[in-house]
């Protein structure tokens, strides 16, 4: 059985669709796919945690060492997790009494 590679433009290489599209593929990589980039987007970085809080990144690793926003270590490097981040903002915006918008 010969199996060949077609070399597909990169906006089709992003889309999930191709696995499904193509009969090289299934549907068990297409279901992996989604699963892997739906949990890579749950684990962020201090430099995406600092971007997602428009924050400089040595301010958010000030906040993190002192247990202001949670985290956790993987090896020597923070790890967070964004619904854990969206939950923190939620609190910080109900003990400030407002929406965390334009507080001040």
């Amino acid at each position: 059985m010969m199996c060949t590679m077609a070399i597909l433009p990169p906006n089709e290489l992003k889309s999930p669709k191709i696995f499904l599209d193509n009969p090289i593929f299934s549907r068990i990589f297409y279901r992996d796919l989604t699963e892997r980039q739906s949990m890579a987007d749950d684990i962020w970085t201090i430099k995406e945690l600092s971007a997602y809080l428009k924050l400089k990144e040595k301010t958010a690793y000030a906040l993190v060492a002192k247990g202001e926003i949670p985290g956790f270590k993987v090896g020597g490097s923070w790890r967070f997790r964004q619904s854990d981040i969206d939950q923190w903002i939620d609190d910080k915006a109900k003990h400030s009494g407002g929406t965390g918008e334009n507080d001040d």
